[in-house]
């Protein structure tokens, strides 16, 4: 039953650790940030915006309204922290450590909305692209993930916000539409971090690895499909 809470907090003590094969992930950052994009994209298609799609009537419009200005309002902050910080460089770096931070809190509610709100198959789903996501964002957002860790309090903050996501949901899970309008807002910010940090144009990617991780997740949909008819 609180299977959602082992895993957020498998999570956050991975997370947590995560120093200590940082170096290794960064040697596959071009793979991985790849990879992951494709996986992710793809979840978010085919996974959570269907999910905002499923509420009737007026509910359905604020679903994606909400979910717009998850995207616009950080949109909103970069853009003013680049044009009009007067210290843009320290101001930038605490925009990219408080992304990570909403980050990792949308991350552990997205989970465990998914196991609550829908079905656990959902959440197992959900798992693997977000978990993949949270690796290769800390390696795209290296300098705000080696502040975090350069202070053991740092640390801890940075891994407890994915489980203290997962427990936001738990609280709010009795309170339908307003956990709806909290995962619309996830979902926004989750099509804002894909567009601004995994999937520039200027960034050296792999092809094939997107690709990958599109077929991937392609793949891990057709074995809980076939799963499910074979149960």
């Amino acid at each position: 039953m609180f299977g959602y809470i082992i895993i957020a907090i498998i999570l956050s003590v991975a997370y947590f650790f995560s120093e200590k094969f940082f170096d290794h992930l960064k040697k596959i950052e071009t793979k991985l940030v790849s990879f992951s994009s494709g996986l992710f994209i793809t979840s978010i298609f085919l996974l959570m915006l269907p999910v905002l799609i499923q509420d009737t009537g007026i509910t359905k419009v604020n679903n994606f309204f909400i979910a717009l200005w998850g995207f616009v309002i950080l949109h909103i902050f970069e853009k003013y922290i680049r044009q009009y910080s007067k210290n843009k460089q320290k101001n930038m770096l605490k925009l990219k450590m408080f992304d990570q931070l909403l980050n990792h809190l949308m991350l552990g509610y997205a989970i465990t909305y998914f196991f609550m709100a829908k079905t656990s198959i959902f959440g197992y789903i959900i798992i693997i692209p977000l978990a993949v996501y949270l690796f290769s964002s800390a390696v795209i957002s290296e300098e705000a993930h080696k502040k975090f860790h350069s202070t053991a309090l740092g640390k801890l903050i940075c891994s407890l916000s994915i489980f203290i996501g997962a427990l936001l949901a738990i609280i709010l899970s009795s309170y339908g539409m307003l956990s709806n309008y909290l995962f619309s807002f996830g979902v926004g910010v989750f099509i804002y971090m894909i567009v601004k940090d995994i999937m520039p144009g200027e960034r050296k990617g792999d092809v094939f690895y997107f690709l990958y991780g599109i077929i991937t997740y392609f793949l891990i949909l057709g074995a809980v499909e076939l799963v499910m008819t074979l149960a």
